[in-house]
């Protein structure tokens, strides 16, 4: 090795310099907010990008939902069986939607290379 030590940028998730004040990749002010945790570096994906992917969550679990109680062949019973866990689905999407509209992330974890 170089000596060099190295973490993940929070931001975008790219490998750089321990030293940099600023990702070099999107510009992230990695002094400012300092969010290393007992050798793990704390990242999580932008909150935009949380509620698209939330959003096309909630899409497709409509759609679902549509396709099973629109269906000939399916009773009461087994569209409600079915129904459920997508219900569940689309708790989860609107929970990210929430997550993603007050700036927050869902954290995950790297380990940092010692």
């Amino acid at each position: 090795m170089n000596g060099m030590e190295y973490i993940y940028c929070p931001n975008c998730g790219r490998r750089i310099e321990k030293e940099f004040n600023y990702c070099p990749y999107c510009g992230f002010n990695l002094k400012l907010q300092d969010r290393r945790t007992q050798g793990h570096i704390v990242i999580g994906p932008h909150p935009r990008m949380l509620f698209i992917r939330g959003a096309l969550l909630l899409v497709i679990a409509i759609i679902m939902l549509l396709m099973i109680f629109s269906s000939p062949f399916s009773t009461d019973s087994t569209a409600i069986f079915f129904a459920i866990p997508i219900v569940l689905f689309i708790v989860f999407a609107v929970y990210v939607i929430y997550k993603a509209l007050r700036g927050e992330t869902v954290p995950t974890y790297r380990v940092e290379a010692k």
